[in-house]
């Protein structure tokens, strides 16, 4: 039987989708989906993987995402002997092809293409043609965290899903700046204001933009279009990451209030 190390969730989730979560022998601590993976062996890290633990896995095939290759990973486990393939997903477009290809690395081509296929459709059905999303577009602030003040930017993945789904992402006037405050969020006053939901975090920033004293003015607070989203499905392209996309979809509806 293969043995799998995964380096991301995304691949986690993906590995288990097609059938070979089974094979894993080794993930990340940041791997927590689905259940099955929390019993699984942890090799460290998302970006702190220890070329160590891996190798005691014996590992038949290291799979890693794009940012381990980008950011040097790849290059410094293969120093240390480990032999690491890299799943490119940028997008979330690219996610069915992602998906055929760990499961032709896996054998379990079958019930990935299948995946692929069903993953594609949805995909097709969901995201707003560029000529279909008008000038009237509601502005979306995607927000991460309160302190520090993190929203979506450009090149993440909630600003391709709210581009997809026809909306325009306030945050990538930030792109080029490192500090961002509620003042700046208030003079791009977005129609919406999405929070990402995990980590125990989502009810207090959901309460602290509805009072808060800078941002009430705001057409989103005004308007009461304060949505949460789950925040891996939108940071991990990964099968469910499809959901992300239908999400902010709904959102984008005209008419939508809650």
């Amino acid at each position: 039987m293969q043995r799998i190390v995964s380096l991301a969730p995304s691949i986690t989730e993906t590995l288990f989708a097609v059938g070979a979560g089974r094979n894993l022998v080794g993930i990340t601590t940041c791997c927590d989906y689905p259940k099955q993976a929390l019993k699984i062996n942890r090799i460290g890290g998302f970006s702190t993987p220890d070329a160590r633990k891996i190798k005691s896995l014996c590992p038949d095939l290291v799979l890693a995402a794009d940012f381990h290759l980008h950011s040097g990973i790849v290059g410094r486990l293969e120093r240390e002997g480990i032999k690491v393939t890299v799943v490119k997903a940028g997008t979330v477009l690219d996610i069915p092809d992602a998906v055929k290809f760990v499961g032709r690395l896996t054998g379990c081509t079958r019930k990935a293409e299948k995946l692929a296929v069903n993953l594609k459709r949805r995909l097709k059905a969901a995201q707003i043609p560029t000529e279909k999303r008008g000038g009237d577009r509601q502005k979306v602030c995607y927000l991460c965290s309160r302190n520090p003040l993190r929203i979506a930017r450009t090149g993440c993945c909630a600003d391709a899903f709210i581009s997809l789904a026809g909306g325009i992402n306030v945050g990538r006037k930030f792109s080029g700046r490192k500090r961002i405050s509620l003042r700046d969020v208030v003079e791009l006053n977005p129609d919406m204001i999405v929070v990402g939901s995990g980590h125990g975090r989502v009810d207090d920033l959901q309460s602290y933009i509805r009072h808060s004293r800078t941002l009430r003015n705001t057409r989103a607070v005004c308007d009461g279009k304060i949505f949460r989203i789950p925040d891996d499905i939108l940071s991990r392209p990964g099968p469910r990451a499809v959901k992300g996309l239908e999400r902010f979809v709904q959102l984008l509806k005209p008419g939508r209030t809650k």
